[in-house]
């Protein structure tokens, strides 16, 4: 999967690769719960401009839209 994340993030803009790094960063730190990692990741996105979240929108098939909420 990262793998397809990253082919697909090549030319997006600056802005955008930096939220992914966040998110990954986020996604890659086994000792949050999941009720902190949802936390964090609200709070990039409360924060991100309405152009980036856009981008990060056609990225949502690869990141399976929810998958956290179906493992509740």
């Amino acid at each position: 999967m990262i793998k397809k994340v990253e082919d697909a993030t090549k030319n997006m803009s600056d802005g955008a690769k930096q939220l992914i790094s966040q998110i990954k960063e986020i996604k890659e730190n086994m000792s949050l719960t999941r009720s902190q990692d949802r936390e964090q990741m609200k709070a990039l996105f409360d924060k991100a401009p309405e152009d980036i979240k856009n981008e990060l929108k056609s990225l949502k098939d690869l990141f399976g839209h929810n998958h956290q909420d179906q493992h509740a």
